[in-house]
């Protein structure tokens, strides 16, 4: 018997927790300053609190979340290092901010008026990190405001003024103009802060691209995400020498039979047997997060060679088809993402397949399919 078992699922999400380690390691040393490492979105799918309690282990500076639940769930856990809140949010959620100690993104005056009345009452500091709008269009402050907002911060007596930061829109593509001109607006940021005599403990810019390829970004700490996993944000990435996927979602064959030519499969009948055929199932469908799309578009890999998805992707499982000179059992071992003997599938292959990006892939695989950890 084997872990997995234990959950009553033929299908689970393979982590390998010392490669991600491992990763976190290569990045600390490569970038030399502080690191946060994003565990949003259940850890990019890979388990937020298993991966959180892994970071945590490596000495990284701070975790980033996107809700309080996320945060909460670290708390709960006895994750005791800072947890950063990356999203915007309602002011509604602040409270919960200063009860689990979490830091958060702040950029207009009714945000840090609420946090400091809050903290008065809890009797805690509130931590705010100010936020620079400096081209993506989502929260922020212009960087040409950034004294007002500053002096709020300042005067607020239960606000701690703990960063400066940004995000790139661009720093994945070839055109790096845009990155240089959303630099610039940050150092303005910054002298303006340096003119205040307001020296924040973490001033942080790069996300994963950006670390790879911009050192004049990476300030006194930097924001790691998808590379973290051993994920590429595009085909042509280079990762850190050493930097490997963490993530392998297996599954097993439930069924084979022989089905006669001209057989249907699955709703709608999108395919039929060209002759006689061999059908597997796998326990996976679309609940898991594995999509419905056109006949071809799925492969999985079985005894290491390429095989089809055929008719549509159910619910709870999928069929395919096995070549007639393959010898495949019940219990058989299939690949939905990474490798299997000398064949690889890539999260970005199946993004491309379907529509979409590799985040998109892998953050999406269902809470239902069990995280196994190595």
């Amino acid at each position: 018997m084997s872990e997995y078992d234990d959950y009553l699922r033929n299908t689970w999400l393979e982590v390998d927790l010392n490669k991600f380690q491992q990763n976190i390691e290569i990045i600390k040393e490569k970038v030399n300053t502080r690191v946060l490492v994003v565990v949003k979105a259940n850890a990019y799918g890979h388990g937020i609190v298993e991966c959180g309690l892994t970071a945590e282990k490596t000495g990284v500076a701070m975790l980033g979340v996107a809700t309080v639940g996320e945060a909460s769930l670290l708390r709960k856990a006895g994750i005791q290092i800072p947890i950063l809140r990356m999203t915007a949010f309602g002011l509604n959620e602040m409270e919960s901010f200063i009860e689990e100690d979490i830091h958060f993104f702040a950029w207009t005056k009714e945000q840090i008026e609420t946090a400091n009345e809050l903290a008065k009452k809890a009797g805690k500091k509130a931590k705010a990190h100010l936020k620079i709008d400096t081209g993506m269009g989502r929260a922020g402050v212009f960087a040409e405001d950034v004294g007002a907002i500053a002096t709020i911060i300042q005067n607020a007596k239960y606000v701690d003024f703990e960063g400066i930061c940004s995000h790139f829109h661009t720093a994945d593509m070839p055109d790096t103009d845009s990155v240089f001109r959303q630099i610039e607006k940050f150092e303005r940021a910054l002298d303006t802060l340096k003119a205040m005599d307001i020296e924040p403990p973490y001033i942080h810019l790069s996300n994963s691209p950006a670390l790879l390829r911009f050192k004049e970004a990476r300030y006194n700490m930097v924001r790691t995400g998808v590379i973290t996993y051993g994920q590429y944000y595009e085909s042509d990435t280079e990762l850190f020498e050493g930097m490997e996927t963490i993530g392998t979602w297996k599954a097993k064959l439930v069924s084979v039979k022989t089905l006669p030519k001209d057989h249907g499969i699955s709703y709608s009948v999108k395919y039929r047997t060209s002759k006689e055929e061999k059908i597997g199932i796998i326990p996976v469908g679309y609940a898991d997060g594995y999509r419905r799309r056109p006949l071809g578009a799925n492969e999985v890999l079985l005894h290491g060679r390429r095989v089809s998805v055929v008719g549509s992707v159910c619910m709870d499982q999928c069929m395919i088809v096995i070549p007639g000179d393959m010898d495949a059992k019940i219990d058989d071992e299939v690949i939905l993402m990474g490798g299997q003997e000398d064949d690889y599938i890539d999260s970005l292959d199946i993004g491309d397949k379907w529509g979409t990006n590799n985040y998109d892939v892998f953050a999406n695989i269902s809470a239902r399919v069990p995280r196994i950890y190595k």
